[in-house]
């Protein structure tokens, strides 16, 4: 499985009760015992420090890649990874935003159906 999260929106950014949003989405991968090849985040020029506002412990639970260089997910599934390997494409993808807030127990569910999936907020 890999997971795509769009953190161009500046709210991503936003902290509540200590941790930004992104850092709420990244801490419930964790607990919805999701095991991704890859953690793909889509920045932007407002959100480009993001990297430097998480804990490096949390980055070090996940295989996290930052960027700017996708558009799209499809551009993001159909290019080769950072290893020069290509993203096998019947393997799952997880696309969210970084800007909203999912229960782990939906990310569990998605996780444990076939396919890929989108989770959006409102």
């Amino acid at each position: 499985m890999y997971i795509w999260i769009d953190a161009t929106d500046p709210s991503s950014r936003l902290r509540i009760f200590g941790m930004t949003l992104l850092e709420r989405q990244l801490h419930t991968i964790i607990e919805a015992g999701l095991d991704p090849n890859e953690v793909y985040v889509q920045l932007s020029s407002e959100t480009a420090n993001l990297p430097s506002l998480l804990p490096l412990d949390l980055l070090r639970r996940l295989s996290v890649r930052w960027g700017h260089e996708y558009r799209t997910v499809s551009d993001y599934r159909t290019t080769p990874s950072q290893a020069g390997q290509d993203k096998a494409l019947d393997e799952p993808l997880l696309a969210l935003e970084a800007d909203a807030v999912v229960d782990s127990r939906l990310l569990r569910h998605l996780g444990e159906r076939s396919g890929s999936w989108a989770a959006r907020g409102e």
